[in-house]
């Protein structure tokens, strides 16, 4: 997944967007549709940039058995985002946070 989610803000990065990652999930592995994961991520970096001053904050973290994805920043149209994130088999949150919204992926994490 954190590969998923630096790839994500590098594409914004490289289109001149302040897209930064902090991801203290460590190597977790998931069990979620990685296409879906990607689309939930680009949706939410996308709404994030461009309806929220140009930039996003992406965090990665573990809570129990799960990992929490972050992205902070403002944006609107969301549906999109919601629903990759159920496909994928996790689910979208979304909370007022300090620079605007912080919308909030959980994903399960994959039985070892």
């Amino acid at each position: 997944v954190k590969a998923i989610a630096e790839r994500a803000a590098a594409g914004w990065t490289a289109a001149g967007a302040d897209v930064t990652v902090d991801w203290e999930a460590g190597d977790a592995e998931v069990d979620a549709d990685s296409g879906r994961i990607s689309q939930a991520l680009g949706n939410l970096l996308s709404n994030a940039v461009e309806h929220g001053g140009g930039g996003a904050h992406v965090r990665g973290v573990r809570c129990g058995r799960h990992v929490r994805i972050e992205v902070s920043g403002r944006g609107r149209g969301l549906t999109v985002a919601t629903r990759a994130a159920e496909d994928a088999g996790g689910r979208l949150q979304l909370a007022p946070g300090p620079e605007g919204l912080v919308a909030t992926v959980e994903l399960p994490l994959a039985e070892a």
